[in-house]
């Protein structure tokens, strides 16, 4: 995902996860808890 954001890293980081470890499925997940996240602090 190239079009990570300063929120996103934020995220990854404080949900413990290594952004170069997240592969397929993961990486789904990840961006909607991101996606979540995101409409939560908006």
């Amino acid at each position: 995902m190239s079009d990570r954001t300063p929120i996103f890293d934020d995220v990854v980081a404080a949900i413990g996860l290594d952004w170069a470890e997240l592969q397929g499925g993961e990486e789904a997940q990840a961006a909607e808890v991101v996606s979540t996240a995101e409409e939560a602090l908006s």
